[in-house]
This record gives structure tokens, sequence and C-alpha cells, in this order.
């Protein structure tokens, strides 16, 4: 195998093992913490992330369903992602973070309807190529938010 793809499983790889240290780190502390509940989302969502890009470069007859995985992640991640920095500030904007958790959901079915990411595929040593969806552009409008 090529040196390359050994270097795009290794980072996904990598990092899934950090986030999952990390993770369990956070659910051995005091899960009654908004803080910790937080960054534990935070962790389990970027666990999922770095997941599913490995999968994809590894089991790329199946590349539509890890990249939903990967793209479960992404979306679940800046609201988690919000919710620590606001609580760790000390400022409570709930009604903000149930905006978030309706777009999240609704995110989250068009991801599962394939409406997220219409194609990929991976290309030579491991790169990943994608096509996007219309939902795609309603989760950039997220990250930018």
């Amino acid at each position: 195998m090529q040196t390359r793809f050994w270097l795009s499983i290794s980072i996904p790889s990598l990092a899934l093992l950090s986030y999952a240290i990390l993770l369990i780190i956070v659910l051995r502390r005091d899960l009654r913490s908004r803080l910790y509940r937080f960054f534990g989302l935070y962790l389990l969502a970027m666990a999922a992330w770095s997941f599913g890009s490995l999968m994809m470069r590894l089991d790329s007859d199946r590349i539509l369903l890890w990249n939903k995985v990967l793209s479960g992640g992404a979306i679940v991640m800046p609201l988690a992602f919000f919710g620590f920095v606001q609580t760790f500030l000390g400022e409570q904007r709930d009604r903000w973070l149930w905006v978030g958790i309706v777009v999240l959901f609704g995110l989250e079915i068009a991801n599962a309807s394939g409406l997220m990411v219409t194609g990929a595929r991976v290309l030579e040593g491991g790169l990943l190529s994608f096509d996007m969806g219309p939902a795609t552009y309603v989760l950039l409008l997220l990250y930018i938010f």
C-alpha cells in the first residue's frame, strides 16, 4: 500500500483514539455538571466524525453510509461547542440552544435521507471527494451562526 494511504488512515485513527480517551476521562467526572455534559457531547461528535472519516477510507463500498456518520458528527459539533462555551462563560442562552436543537434534528433527518451528501468517492492515495446536496448549505449557515 502507498505511504499516502497509510497517512490518510493514521490521522483519523489518532484523532479517534484521542477523542475516545478524553471522552472516557470526562465520563468519569461529574456528569451532573452542564459543562462536562457539553464537553462530552463535543468529544462524542468529534469521535463520530473521526470514525466516519476512517471508515470511509477502509470500507469504501459503503462510503455513503460512513459519510452519514461523519456528517452526523459535523452536525452536532457546533451546537455542542456553543453550549460548552456559553456554560464556560456563565451565560445562559437557552433560547438559542433550543433553536439549535431544532435545526440539529432537521439536519440529522436530512443527512439520514441523503440530502447532505449525494455522492462520495475515495481518490488515489486515500483522498476523499464529495458531491454536496442541498442540505449542506443549511449546515454551512449553522457553522456561520
